[in-house]
């Protein structure tokens, strides 16, 4: 049955990767409730990228470490910043939400889960967007 439940796991962690997972699976009602998705899904992110590499041997292809670097640096940085602002983030998203929410929608409704995804990539689209200059 441990095995069983290992494969679970990381199956479950793929379909975290990849986004592929129910809004069950993923809404929480407190904030210290919600796992620590990077920790669990790093391990995953490691071995495709050295499958990557192996797929790139097997190719006859040689890597292009400087790419793998700045990809690498850029994931660390961006982890980082998030360590350092997640306390004004989370801050800022109570403060926002106590003072000029227009309506309340309920943590565990599939549709609050949907909403949010959506805004969150719309954002990060924008934010991306911005970081590349006019």
């Amino acid at each position: 049955m441990e095995m069983l439940e290992k494969f679970d796991k990381s199956f479950g962690d793929v379909r975290k990767f990849l986004y592929l997972v129910q809004p069950e699976e993923c809404t929480f009602e407190k904030i210290q409730d919600v796992p620590n998705y990077f920790s669990e899904v790093f391990p995953l992110f490691i071995g495709l990228v050295c499958a990557e590499y192996v797929a790139l041997a097997m190719k006859r292809e040689s890597p292009r470490l400087a790419e793998s670097l700045n990809s690498l640096a850029h994931g660390i940085l961006s982890e980082t910043f998030k360590i350092l602002t997640m306390g004004i983030e989370i801050s800022l998203y109570i403060f926002i939400h106590r003072n000029y929410k227009i309506i309340d929608l309920p943590w565990d409704n599939p549709l609050t889960w949907y909403l949010a995804l959506l805004g969150v990539d719309f954002a990060y689209y924008w934010a991306h967007r911005a970081s590349h200059g006019s």
